[in-house]
């Protein structure tokens, strides 16, 4: 409603309410701009409406390694022959693909499959897991940047969230298991969903440089952004849940 308040655009009418019904994700270039981030959401759904086949692909764990496998694969098969000019325009993402996005859900299974196996290997072995998640990541960002598209990395990043959520499974962390985390990941599709509006109205304000153009003004923005959205959530609820209450005490 923002959005279309402050573009009053036709475009941007039909592309919020296209988002509103959640099945986005089946457009042929999954790219709306009135929630800029809402792509991943249009993935996700995707997911879910697909989620009788996946646990098919997943009934066991031979049978899930050779669907990862599979869909690997196809990320490729994407990134070198379906994603050129012969098939998609200038405009289009990769990532905003589900075909494309497969191997992470496949991964996903995996770990759930081997969850106990996992669990047990790296409460054993915490700090060796630890560091080989650090040095994986370190060395995609040292090696592979620059050379890899963000928009379409292809399979290359699958290691490093496939280590970082083993290693989440198995360690009870007080850096990542805490009431600030907690809270957070209360919040965190809210905070997902928001985040651009909140970015728009640091930028409006002129709070995007304030600390100049360095790792100092980064870090505020971040704090600003957090700050701006925790705000923005816990008003957007307490009006949700106000409204709630006049509609119940109504119909009393």
């Amino acid at each position: 409603m923002i959005d279309v308040v402050y573009e009053h655009s036709i475009a941007h009418l039909i592309e919020g309410t296209t988002e509103l019904t959640l099945i986005f994700g089946l457009l042929p270039n999954n790219r709306l701009d009135v929630i800029g981030v809402s792509w991943t959401i249009g993935i996700i759904f995707l997911f879910y409406l697909l989620f009788p086949f996946f646990v098919f692909m997943c009934w066991n764990k031979r049978r899930a390694m050779f669907c990862l496998a599979a869909s690997i694969v196809l990320n490729l098969f994407c990134s070198n022959y379906f994603f050129t000019e012969r098939f998609v325009v200038d405009s289009f993402v990769p990532r905003h693909c589900f075909i494309y996005c497969i191997p992470y859900f496949g991964a996903g299974g995996i770990c759930y499959l081997y969850r106990e196996d996992i669990k047990n290997f790296v409460s054993k072995h915490r700090w060796v897991c630890l560091t080989l998640c650090v040095l994986i990541t370190a060395a995609f960002y040292i090696v592979g940047l620059g050379r890899i598209e963000l928009d379409d990395p292809g399979p290359w990043m699958l290691p490093i969230f496939f280590f970082w959520l083993s290693y989440a499974i198995g360690t009870d962390s007080k850096i990542l298991s805490n009431r600030i985390m907690k809270y957070l990941g209360d919040i965190s599709l809210e905070m997902y969903l928001a985040q651009m509006l909140i970015f728009r109205v640091i930028e409006k304000a002129g709070g995007l440089y304030l600390l100049g153009h360095g790792i100092l003004g980064f870090i505020a923005v971040c704090v600003a952004e957090v700050i701006g959205l925790i705000i923005f959530i816990n008003i957007y609820r307490e009006i949700v849940n106000k409204c709630k209450l006049m509609i119940k005490q109504k119909q009393h």
